[in-house]
C-alpha cells in the first residue's frame, strides 16, 4: 500500500508539473511563478511534446473556403519517405454557414486522386474535427494533394442569391496530416511540420537580444527569405523576440556562440548545435532552426549548401506543383482546364462555379489591343429558364456573358469568348467561370423534391484559355505588379530597406513585407538594411517602413510623402483646430489652405443655382469623360476611394517615382509601432495582398479592409522588348487609353481624305457634258 501511495503521489506530482508548465501564470504570485518556471525548465522536452506530429497544409485559411452548392479546393502537404511508408491520419477541421441544410450536405475527401471518405457538413456552431485513416498506398514521398469537394444546399431559399450564403471553412490551424511516425531531427521535412498560431499565421521568430536587433536583422534577412520559400506559405509573419515562447511556428537561432551580441539563451542553443543548418522538432508545432557559423560568410555558405542540397527536393516539387495549378502568361499558348487538374462532372445545382488563377507578367501593359480567348466546351440540359447564362468574372468584375437558354438543351464545342486584356493587371488574377442555371420549378422551392440525379450543366475539361502575345512595358506606380511578382524588386539588383528606427516591431514589419515579396518573386531578394530616411541621391529601388513620422522627405526636388496619409486620393485633413495647426512652426500653411478651399468648393457646389453655360458644358464633358474612363477600365463608381479622417486609417502603402532615376520607392507607414504591426499584418494577409493595385492603398482601422487608389498618371521603365510586334501592341494600348486622341486621328484622316478628294476630283475627274 505504501508503494501504491508513493506511486500515486508521483503521478499527481507529474500531473501538477505538466499543468503548471502549460498554465497561465499571469495571476500567480511572483514566488509561484518562479517555481512554475523552474518546473517547466527541468521537465524533459520529450515529456511536453505532442505524441503525434502533424504536418499542416501549405495553403492559408483564405484558400480553404468552399463557397456555393458545389465547390472544390486542392490542398497540399509534404511527407518524408518514412512518413509516407507508415501512413497516418488525415485531419479535417471545419465549420460552415448556418444556412447550409445538414441533410445531404457532404464534404468528399480524396488523396492524390483516390477517394478516402465523405464527411457530413453540419457544424454551424463551431469547429468540428474529423480524422480519416489513409493507407500507405495512397501516399507518396514528397508533396501530396488533398482534394475537397463540398456539396451543400440552402435551408429555406432556392434563389440564386441564396447560393452565395453557402460556405464551408476549413480551419488552417487544426487541419493537416497526422503522421504515424515522427520525422527525425535534421530531416528537411521537419520544417514542414511547423504549426500556425491561433491567429492562423505561421510565425518565424528570430531569437536574440533587443539591444543587437539591428545586427541580428541584417544577418537574418536572407535566411528568413530562404526559409519562407522552403515553407511555401504566404501567411508568414516575422517576429524578433528575445526568447522562445514555445508557441507553434519556427524559432530561428543564427550566428556564433562566442559572439558578444548573443543572449544567454541564444548562446546556449548555438553551442549545443552542430555547425551549419540544423532543425529540431520541439513538439506542438514548434520547430527550432539553428544556423551556426563563425562569421556572416560562414552562415551564408551553410545556407546556400542546404538550399542546393537537402532542401532541393522540396523546392523542385513545389515548383512542379505550382506549374500545374496556375496559368502563366509569359509566353503565348493554350492551357486546358484538364492541365490544371479540373475533372468534368455533371452539375445539378443552380449556380456552377470554377476558378482559375492566371499570373500575368510583371511588366504586362493592359489595353484593348488583344484579348484572351476562352474556348468553351460545355453542355446544358433542357428546360432551363430563360435567364440561364454563363458569366466570366476577372478579379471579381463581370467582363462578359453568354446566354445558355435553349429549350431543348445546347452543346457548345470550342465556343470562343473574348476576355478583354484591360480587365487584367500584372501579377495574380482570378478568373471565375459561373453558370446561372435556373429552372421554372425552382420557384416553388420544394426542398424535398430536389433531384440531384438530374444534371443541368456540364463543363468539359478541354475548355481552354488562349493567351495572346502581350504588350510589355513596366509601369510605375503599380502595386499590382509589386504584390504579384515583387516588381521592380525582383530584378535581382540590390534593393534598400529603410527603417526609421531599429526596434523589434519596426524591423519585424519590414522583414514581413520583404519575405512576402520574396514569395511573390519566387527567389530571395538582395536587400541592404539601412536606418533612417532615404537621401536625395538614392538610385536604387527602396522599401521604406516608418512609424510615427509626419515629415516630408525630398528626393531630387520631388516630394516623397512618408506621412500616414501620403497616398493620392486620401484626405489628410483633420478635424482639429485649423488655427492651431497653422501656428505650428514648420507646418505647410499653403497646403492646409488649399485643402480648406477645395473642401469649401465641394460643400457649396450644389448651392450654385444658376451656373454659367460654359460651367455646365465643362461639367458635362467631365462627367462623360469619367464615365467612359470607368467603362474602359472596368471600374465602378464604388471603386473611387472615399476620403477618410486620420483616425479612420490604420496604415498606408504608397509607391512613387524616385526623381530622375528610373526606380521606385514603396513606403509603408503608420502612426505608431503597434499600428504598423497591425497594418502590415492586414496588408500581407493573402487575400488582401492580392487586391493591391494602383498607386496607393490604406488599411481601414474599423474592419482592417484594404482600400486602393489609382494614380493620376503612370511613368514607364525602359523597354526590355523593342521588337516591332511589342511596339505595335504598345501603340495600340496607348491609343486605347487615350481614346480621344484615337478619335481625333480618325477625324483628321477622314477630313484629310475629304479635302484631297475635293481637290483632285475637279482637276483629274470626268468633266460633265452640258
Amino acid at each position: 500500500m505504501r508503494n501504491l501511495a508513493l506511486l500515486g503521489a508521483a503521478l499527481v506530482s507529474l500531473s501538477l508539473q505538466a499543468s503548471m508548465a502549460n498554465a497561465d501564470t499571469s495571476l500567480l504570485p511572483a514566488d509561484m511563478v518562479t517555481d512554475a518556471a523552474g518546473i517547466a525548465l527541468t521537465t524533459p522536452a520529450s515529456a511536453v511534446q505532442s505524441a503525434v506530429q502533424m504536418t499542416p497544409f501549405v495553403e492559408a485559411a483564405s484558400a480553404m473556403r468552399l463557397i456555393g452548392e458545389d465547390d472544390t479546393r486542392r490542398l497540399s502537404f509534404y511527407l518524408a519517405a518514412d512518413q509516407a511508408a507508415k501512413a497516418g491520419t488525415l485531419r479535417i477541421a471545419y465549420t460552415n454557414a448556418v444556412s447550409v441544410l445538414p441533410d445531404g450536405a457532404s464534404l468528399a475527401v480524396s488523396v492524390n486522386g483516390h477517394p478516402v471518405s465523405s464527411l457530413p457538413i453540419r457544424s454551424p456552431q463551431g469547429i468540428t474535427t474529423q480524422d480519416m485513416k489513409v493507407e500507405p498506398a495512397l501516399l507518396q514521398p514528397g508533396w501530396n494533394t488533398v482534394t475537397l469537394r463540398a456539396r451543400q444546399h440552402h435551408r429555406v431559399d432556392c434563389s440564386l442569391d441564396a447560393v452565395y450564403e453557402l460556405w464551408t471553412q476549413i480551419d488552417a490551424v487544426q487541419s493537416g496530416f497526422m503522421a504515424a511516425t515522427k520525422v527525425p531531427d535534421g530531416d528537411p521535412a521537419v520544417l514542414m511540420t511547423a504549426g500556425r498560431t491561433a491567429a492562423g499565421t505561421t510565425e518565424l521568430r528570430v531569437i536574440g537580444p533587443s539591444a543587437s536587433v539591428e545586427n541580428l536583422a541584417r544577418q537574418a534577412l536572407p535566411v528568413i527569405q530562404s526559409l519562407a520559400l522552403l515553407l511555401g506559405r504566404n501567411d508568414l509573419k516575422v517576429v524578433f523576440a528575445e526568447a522562445s515562447g514555445g508557441k507553434p511556428g519556427i524559432d530561428l537561432y543564427l550566428g556564433d556562440p562566442s559572439s558578444k551580441i548573443q543572449s544567454a539563451e541564444t548562446r546556449a542553443v548555438l553551442a549545443a548545435a552542430p555547425g551549419g543548418l540544423s532543425m529540431q522538432d520541439r513538439g506542438n508545432g514548434a520547430v527550432r532552426v539553428v544556423l551556426r557559423g563563425s562569421s556572416e560568410q560562414a552562415v551564408a555558405t551553410a545556407l546556400v549548401h542546404s538550399v542546393n542540397g537537402p532542401f532541393q527536393p522540396i523546392l523542385s516539387g513545389a515548383q512542379a506543383l505550382r506549374q500545374t495549378s496556375v496559368i502563366t502568361t509569359d509566353q503565348p499558348g493554350r492551357t486546358r482546364l484538364a492541365d490544371l487538374g479540373y475533372t468534368s462532372e455533371p452539375f445539378a445545382g443552380r449556380l456552377f462555379r470554377t476558378s482559375v488563377t492566371m499570373v500575368m507578367p510583371e511588366d504586362f501593359y493592359p489595353g484593348d489591343y488583344a484579348s484572351i480567348a476562352l474556348r468553351l466546351s460545355a453542355a446544358t440540359a433542357p428546360k432551363l429558364a430563360p435567364g440561364a447564362q454563363l458569366l466570366v468574372r476577372v478579379n471579381d468584375k463581370a467582363v462578359t456573358s453568354h446566354a445558355l437558354y435553349a429549350p431543348d438543351g445546347a452543346t457548345l464545342r470550342d465556343k470562343p469568348i473574348d476576355l478583354p486584356l484591360r480587365a487584367f493587371h500584372p501579377g495574380v488574377n482570378k478568373v471565375d467561370i459561373l453558370a446561372e442555371l435556373p429552372r421554372e420549378d425552382d420557384k416553388t422551392c420544394d426542398l424535398t423534391a430536389r433531384n440531384e440525379e438530374r444534371p443541368r450543366f456540364l463543363l468539359l475539361s478541354d475548355t481552354a484559355f488562349d493567351i495572346p502575345a502581350l504588350a510589355r512595358a513596366g509601369r510605375l506606380p503599380d502595386l499590382a505588379a509589386f504584390a504579384g511578382r515583387a516588381y521592380p524588386f525582383n530584378q535581382r539588383d540590390r534593393m534598400d530597406v529603410y527603417v526609421d528606427r531599429a526596434s523589434p516591431l519596426r524591423l519585424g514589419s519590414a522583414a514581413t513585407i520583404l519575405t512576402r515579396l520574396a514569395l511573390s518573386a519566387r527567389h530571395p531578394l538582395a536587400a541592404d538594411l539601412k536606418l533612417g530616411a532615404p537621401t536625395g541621391d538614392l538610385q536604387s529601388t527602396a522599401l521604406v517602413v516608418t512609424a510615427g513620422s509626419r515629415e516630408m522627405t525630398e528626393l531630387d526636388g520631388k516630394s516623397l510623402r512618408t506621412a500616414r496619409f501620403a497616398a493620392a486620393g486620401f484626405d489628410s485633413m483633420t478635424t482639429g483646430s485649423v488655427t492651431e495647426r497653422l501656428g505650428v512652426p514648420g507646418s505647410d500653411a499653403g497646403s492646409e489652405m488649399q485643402a480648406l478651399l477645395q473642401a469649401f468648393q465641394q460643400r457649396t457646389a450644389d448651392e450654385r443655382s444658376d451656373p454659367s453655360v460654359l460651367a455646365r458644358l465643362m461639367n458635362g464633358l467631365q462627367r462623360g469623360s469619367d464615365t467612359v474612363g470607368r467603362w474602359l477600365e472596368y471600374r465602378d463608381v464604388a471603386d473611387q476611394p472615399p476620403h477618410y479622417r486620420p483616425d479612420e486609417v490604420l496604415a498606408t502603402i504608397s509607391q512613387t517615382g524616385n526623381g530622375s532615376h528610373l526606380a521606385s520607392v514603396t513606403t509603408v507607414t503608420a502612426a505608431t509601432e503597434e499600428d504598423l504591426v497591425q497594418g502590415v499584418d492586414a496588408l500581407t494577409e493573402p487575400s488582401a495582398w492580392q487586391t493591391l493595385r494602383g498607386g496607393s492603398a490604406l488599411v481601414r482601422r474599423s474592419d482592417l479592409s484594404v482600400v486602393t487608389a489609382e494614380p493620376p498618371s503612370y511613368s514607364f521603365y525602359p523597354l526590355t522588348d523593342t521588337s516591332i510586334g511589342n511596339l505595335r501592341r504598345l501603340t495600340a494600348a496607348w491609343l486605347s487609353d487615350h481614346f480621344l486622341v484615337y478619335v481625333g486621328l480618325i477625324l483628321l484622316l477622314i477630313g484629310s481624305f475629304g479635302l484631297w478628294l475635293g481637290y483632285i476630283v475637279p482637276r483629274k475627274g470626268v468633266r460633265t457634258v452640258r
